[in-house]
């Protein structure tokens, strides 16, 4: 038995046990090695709510032993979908060029709730939004050696367009890069 499950319960060697203070102590069990799981997750890397409780009901753990490990984590501050969120838009605008709406689609799909992803997004500006999408693009642009410009141009904004940029950045950033060239 762990001791935290000792410490929390207030067991002592030799105490008599009723079949409700051993379900107790169970529960108390399951539910200390739901967080010990979660904890270990988290070492890996940060991850929001929905990940960890599909990752520790795959684990086995029952949903109300989960909703307990995660809502005890949340208190201790382990987890915070809102802190999450802000460092993942860090991370993707910063260091692998994603646009809004890419980042947007994977917080909801890391269960995030709409209004915590576009309190995250609003840090993103346009011009921070334009700076990702040229340094993503201008690499691609200079390696890509086809003659026909508007193929070139083609692939270039399916690729930007596929790491969440929108429209307006994209012909932005093609018509820069193009008259960079001297193909305007």
């Amino acid at each position: 038995m762990d001791e935290s499950v000792v410490a929390e319960l207030g067991l002592r060697v030799g105490q008599p046990m009723t079949a409700e203070m051993l379900e107790s102590v169970v529960r108390a069990e399951l539910v200390t090695k739901a967080k010990q799981k979660a904890l270990k997750l988290l070492e890996y890397r940060p991850r929001s709510r929905k990940e960890i409780a599909s990752r520790l009901a795959m684990a086995g753990f029952e949903e109300d032993v989960v909703e307990e490990a995660l809502t005890r984590l949340e208190e201790l501050g382990f987890i915070n979908d809102a802190e999450f969120s802000r460092a993942w838009v860090n991370h993707r605008v910063t260091d692998n060029a994603m646009g809004s709406a890419r980042i947007k689609w994977e917080l909801r799909h890391k269960g995030i709730s709409t209004e915590v992803v576009e309190e995250a997004l609003s840090v993103v500006d346009a011009d921070t939004e334009y700076r990702s999408a040229m340094d993503a693009a201008k690499h691609r642009w200079e390696r890509d050696k086809d003659p026909d410009e508007w193929s070139k141009r083609r692939r270039l904004a399916s690729y930007l367009r596929r790491r969440g940029f929108d429209w307006d950045i994209i012909n932005k950033v093609l018509d820069e890069l193009a008259g960079n060239d001297g193909l305007d």
